[in-house]
């Protein structure tokens, strides 16, 4: 089975690598503004927005249809995503994304849209004979697996443009690569966009915008997280995007992300802060909600704001163990005792943060693993109430409330968060 998969992993990085070659002598070929189908540029996505765009070697979610493909491998549940943009010169752009689980691997579809306000149609003799609304449109659907550490992806779209009576249509296709180094801490992505034929509109053909993504990012801690990309368009020279995200708890523990990027392609032609992009998201009983804006000098600022829902993770995770064989399953449940052991004693040593990470480790092999899950809750309890502790010294009642009632909503029985609880509700009553 090993070599098997060793061969296709062979297979398969050659494939790309070939690819990747084409790709750069085509790019290195082309004259700036050549390219077609312009709205394939835009990224979708708020948080990679947020974060300048760097998020080839980032993209680990949905949004990874754009980004690369193969970064669809991280998605373990059912994601569901919307995406509108107030863009430049009374148009806007919209974004729709759904991917699951699927046959060993995770499928995903998607659909790019941007559209503009009615514009007046004239005769010949200058005269108003209604109006049209321009649009652009693409439709995805990507495929990602996991070969051994390697993570794969292939997206396929089919891309429409219409003007008026005049329309254009064409295919395309997207190949990505993703792999881990420095323990899981640093991630490489590689991606290859708009692979196809030229696109011919009003008589005119045109190169589609192909666009080579290579991307690092780099998980600081488990609360930051850097990223940067060299893309290199067929039309445009080599740019650079470089961002950030920082995530914390907010009130009742509900996660919270700051985000930050800059871009180098946007410098020639606007001011030099029009590279530059913000943003924030947070999650709210299951709801994902991000906003980014991005100034373009003159033109005015963008802004986009999105929604995301996740659902069904932990059946398709046990469907996904299904599938393989006895002796597979009988590795994996080896392997994820091990990680079990290893975070029991870290928990003994109260390691709690590390206790945590072991039992995602354990968790992802083995979703069922109920020690696991038992542990991976009393290690969170630890946490709150060390944390808990801590506001409480130094004067931080309300945090320190906070950390006590999410304690509680664990596990409603905790003495020592319920008298700690009381302690500082009495502090705030003098």
């Amino acid at each position: 089975m090993s070599k098997k998969i060793n061969k296709i992993k062979v297979n398969l990085l050659l494939l790309v690598s070939i690819c990747f070659l084409s790709a750069t002598a085509y790019a290195a070929g082309g004259e700036e503004g050549t390219a077609g189908a312009q709205f394939l540029k835009i990224g979708c996505g708020v948080r990679a927005i947020g974060m300048g765009e760097a998020y080839s070697g980032v993209a680990d979610d949905v949004n990874a249809i754009y980004w690369n493909p193969a970064g669809l491998n991280y998605v373990d549940n059912i994601h569901v995503y919307a995406m509108h943009t107030v863009w430049l010169e009374e148009m806007n752009y919209d974004y729709v994304a759904f991917a699951r689980p699927f046959l060993g691997g995770v499928i995903g579809t998607s659909l790019n849209y941007l559209s503009m306000s009615g514009i007046d149609k004239m005769n010949e003799y200058g005269e108003k004979e209604g109006t049209f609304s321009p649009y652009d449109v693409a439709i995805n659907v990507a495929y990602a697996r996991e070969f051994g550490k390697v993570k794969s992806g292939i997206n396929l779209k089919f891309i429409k443009q219409e003007i008026g009576d005049e329309s254009a249509t064409g295919y395309a296709v997207d190949l990505g690569l993703m792999h881990k180094f420095l323990e899981d801490k640093m991630q490489l992505g590689l991606a290859v966009q708009n692979l196809g034929p030229e696109i011919t509109f009003i008589e005119e053909s045109a190169p589609l915008p192909m666009t080579i993504r290579l991307g690092v990012g780099y998980k600081l801690n488990e609360k930051i997280i850097l990223s940067l990309d060299t893309v290199a368009p067929v039309d445009e020279d080599i740019s650079f995007r470089v961002g950030s995200e920082y995530s914390f708890k907010g009130i009742e523990n509900f996660p919270i992300a700051c985000r930050v990027g800059y871009k180098t392609n946007t410098t020639e032609d606007l001011d030099a802060f029009s590279g530059f992009s913000g943003g924030m998201g947070f999650i709210l009983h299951g709801l994902e909600v991000n906003y980014a804006w991005v100034p373009y000098g003159d033109l005015g600022d963008t802004h986009r704001i999105s929604l995301g829902t996740k659902f069904g993770g932990e059946t398709e995770k046990i469907e996904k163990v299904k599938k393989i064989s006895k002796k597979e399953k009988k590795v994996i449940i080896k392997k994820a005792e091990k990680y079990y052991v290893q975070g029991l004693e870290l928990y003994k040593q109260k390691k709690y943060k590390q206790t945590l990470k072991q039992l995602k480790k354990v968790l992802k092999l083995n979703p069922a693993h109920q020690k696991a899950k038992k542990l991976e809750k009393a290690a969170i309890i630890r946490i709150f109430y060390r944390e808990g502790v801590e506001y409480y010294k130094s004067g931080k009642y309300m945090q320190a409330i906070s950390q006590m009632e999410a304690i509680l909503k664990l596990r409603p029985t905790h003495k020592s968060a319920k008298k700690l609880k009381k302690k500082a509700e009495n502090k705030l009553k003098k």
